[in-house]
């Protein structure tokens, strides 16, 4: 009997290892049911604009939806993350007990306050609120979350005048408050790792030096301070990364700072420190700064020459751009063998440049020596042992011919070379080719001997002394998106394989000796939101433009021989900020559709230099630090007139033309034109009376001898606005709308009467029984009325 209970029992064992095996290698498990209902509670205080967690949250096993996961072993929910999302977050979360990692990061909680029942979910680890617009206080509740590992709080519009809280927060390695208002900084934690607290308003207490006075006992491996931070207390014994860029720091670099043997990485970039870099990167502190790898002290005051670094042989990124900084480039900087990325750019320095400089530099990716007085004097079949990645020579001197070195260089996506000399063979695989305000001449057909520029976006070949016609190979450049061959000397007709371009958006071929047609196949490039083609010899007509370049934002057409009337078509482009069709040969009048562009009297600084800004971001440094070395602007890149006063506004040039008829009355409904030239036209009547139109100088009308009216002499009949010719047909064409539309109501309740009469038989009956009734009444009141007269 007890034989066959064990039996009994073992075969039930058997059947649960067997249920358990087909649960879990089968991959069954399903959520808690609980868990379930709690996370569909806290979806009711979610505003899902999208609709997203109506696809994502459907299937019956929560474990499966978008945003949660759950354990492997147990189906509890134990992570939470979504995005994009708005409203409140519900209370519900508290029913999910096993929830350690919860991220709500990028979400809209239109200014509420971080809940405090958040401090009640004690089994969180990590916990990421960030740039959630959330307000208030920062609720000392979260000191509760003993277990928390990462806490990311930034970006948000959050306060606190005492977080004393994070002290009981021991196991805590990450912590991110940036952009928060903090006034008390007696909190950092020894088990610290990574701290960022970017724009955080601590109180300056304590000066920037003395943070190294004392480094001994701490862990802190990762500081990111980006805004002003002089108020540390605790001690940094070994710091591996420190970044106080883009504060007001002053003064001299620290010597205690030379003496941290645990840095890996320093930014100091974008402050206000003086002296020589040499405490940092000297012969003396590289000896016992070992593990440093990448320094960046771009943006400041340093002055002096170059330090020697022979002892620097960690070093892998040097940044020194932006600062004062004098004499040769030491032949030391060319032995250190790790050195990837090195940028001089925008100093002084002076001298020349050899073989000798890279003598050692076989891992160099990234070199900036532009914006110096530096004279390269390289053999001419020198051979570098590196292949770069980025180049940046501006206005360096190569000594009358392109350095043959460059075409070695395969790997190039960044070349540099403006103001240096002749043009050169580009690699294939580049993406980017500034080579403006050079010398640079001849043809430039060669560029077509490549296979293929598959990802090049942007082509510079401005203002040089370039010839011959343009390139007939655009379709090997199909990422291309950005062409400037502005004023150059090329002529001969555009190309029709410009129109494989689809991608373009920035076009200029401003001053050349461009002529015929503009190519139909152009049509095709509809993401354009500059044409910039003034100043050449086409011709032809542009009734079509307005019908295919709606994007278009930027339309400069001035100075050719494009003929023909103005299309009212071109009001469709109602992004338009900028209007150039002076000097041509138009004719006709102005479309009285013009006043459609006050839709750009807005603030539309979106359109307004960003499609003509060049922003290089450049050598970029690992955990976490990014060094952006410098901004270009290239102010003459796109010209037009009256650009410092447009803030979004419109700019309309049609002088030189043989534009006819009156001034539109729809151009005094531009509040906001702030450059306005109709001269030297056939233009006549009156200006229509506004205070805009009315505020520009005399000679934005002049050369148009039948108009008159302020600024320019008054008319001698005093022309009433009711008498000018657009007023008069705009009269008619009101009298015509009202007219059709009294006929209309008319025809319309007339015919529907009628028609209810004849397709319904008891609506006519009671109608006409209706009509009798009320031809009796009539009848009996009127005999009485005059039986009643005729007896008095």
């Amino acid at each position: 009997m007890i034989f066959h209970k064990d039996i009994a029992t073992v075969y039930v064992l058997v059947l649960l290892c067997m249920g358990y095996n087909f649960l879990f290698v089968s991959g069954e498990i399903r959520c808690i049911d609980r868990e379930r209902e709690a996370l569909l509670k806290f979806k009711t205080g979610l505003i899902d604009d999208d609709d997203k967690l109506s696809f994502l949250w459907v299937a019956l096993d929560c474990c499966n939806w978008g945003g949660v996961m759950c354990s492997n072993t147990t189906g509890h929910v134990i992570a939470l993350e979504l995005h994009s999302m708005g409203g409140e977050i519900n209370p519900a979360l508290l029913q999910l007990p096993h929830l350690n990692y919860l991220d709500l990061e990028g979400n809209y909680f239109a200014g509420s306050r971080i809940p405090e029942f958040i401090g009640s979910m004690k089994q969180l680890q990590h916990l990421n609120l960030r740039d959630s617009n959330f307000s208030g206080v920062i609720p000392p509740q979260l000191g509760n979350l003993t277990n928390l590992r990462t806490l990311d709080l930034s970006y948000n519009y959050l306060w606190s005048e005492n977080i004393n809280w994070l002290s009981s927060l021991s196991q805590l390695s990450l912590l991110n408050l940036s952009g928060s208002n903090l006034s008390d900084a007696n909190w950092l934690q020894p088990s610290l790792q990574v701290l960022h607290l970017g724009y955080c308003s601590l109180a300056e207490v304590v000066p920037w030096p003395d943070l190294f006075a004392n480094s001994s006992s701490s862990s802190l491996s990762n500081l990111d301070l980006s805004s002003l931070l002089q108020r540390l207390t605790d001690s940094f014994g070994r710091l591996a990364v420190l970044d106080l860029g883009a504060n007001k720091l002053e003064g001299e670099i620290p010597k205690s700072l030379g003496n941290s043997s645990h840095l890996q990485i320093i930014s100091l970039s974008d402050n206000g420190l003086r002296g020589s870099p040499d405490r940092l990167i000297g012969n003396v502190s590289c000896k016992a700064m070992r593990s440093l790898e990448y320094v960046a002290l771009n943006l400041n005051q340093f002055s002096g020459p170059i330090p020697d670094m022979k002892f620097c042989s960690s070093l892998r990124g040097v940044s020194l751009a932006g600062n004062n900084l004098t004499g040769p480039l030491p032949l030391s900087l060319g032995e250190l063998p790790k050195l990837e990325i090195l940028d001089l750019s925008f100093n002084s320095l002076e001298g020349t440049i050899s073989e000798a400089n890279f003598i050692k530099l076989h891992g160099l990716l990234g070199l900036d020596l532009s914006f110096n007085s530096l004279t390269m004097r390289i053999s001419p079949d020198w051979s570098p042992s590196f292949q770069l990645e980025e180049l940046y020579l501006a206005r360096c001197k190569m000594g009358g011919h392109f350095p043959q070195w460059i075409q070695t260089q395969t790997n190039l996506q960044f070349l540099d070379l403006s103001d240096t000399g002749p043009i050169p063979l580009f690699p294939p695989n580049i993406s980017t080719i500034k080579l403006s305000q050079n010398m640079f001449s001849g043809p430039i057909s060669s560029i077509c001997t490549n296979p293929q520029f598959g990802d090049m976006w942007l082509m510079d070949l401005s203002n040089n002394q370039l010839d011959g016609q343009l390139l007939n190979c655009w379709e090997k450049m199909p990422s291309l998106r950005n062409l400037n061959l502005a004023n150059n000397s090329f002529s001969g007709e555009i190309p029709h394989s410009l129109g494989t371009l689809q991608n373009l958006a920035i076009l200029h071929l401003r001053g050349n000796n461009l002529s015929g047609q503009i190519p139909p196949t152009l049509m095709n490039c509809r993401l354009l939101q500059l044409i910039d083609i003034g100043g050449n010899k086409l011709t032809g007509d542009l009734s079509w433009i307005g019908a295919n370049y709606t994007g278009v934002s930027y339309l400069m057409l001035g100075d050719n021989s494009f003929y023909g009337s103005i299309s009212p078509d071109i009001c469709r482009l109602t992004l338009l900020q900028v209007l150039d069709l002076s000097r041509n040969n138009f004719s006709g009048e102005i479309p009285d559709c013009f006043n459609n562009f006050t839709t750009m009297s807005g603030n539309f600084t979106q359109y307004s230099l960003l499609p003509i800004t060049y922003t290089y971001f450049v050598f970029n440094f690992p955990v976490g630090v990014t060094y952006v070395p410098r901004m270009n602007f290239d102010s003459g890149f796109v010209q037009w007139k009256g650009i410092g006063e447009m803030e979004g506004l419109e700019s309309l040039d049609l002088s030189t033309n043989q534009l006819s008829g009156g001034i539109p009355i729809g151009l005094a409904q531009l509040h906001y034109l702030s450059v306005l030239d109709l001269a030297n036209n056939n233009l006549s009547g009156q200006i229509p009376s506004s205070t805009q139109l009315q505020s520009f100088d005399a000679s934005s009308y002049e050369g148009n001898g039948g108009l008159c009216g302020a600024p320019l002499p008054l008319c001698l009949n005093k022309t009433n606005p009711e008498e000018n010719p657009d007023n008069t047909d705009s009269g008619l064409s009101s009298r015509l709308e009202m007219f059709i539309s009294v006929f209309l109501g008319v025809f319309v309740g007339f015919w529907g009467f009628v028609a209810s009469l004849v397709l319904k038989r008891s609506w006519r009956s009671a109608y006409f029984d209706f009509l009798n009734a009320v031809g009796d009444w009539f009848y009996v009141k009127t005999t009485l009325f005059f039986n009643k007269f005729r007896r008095s």
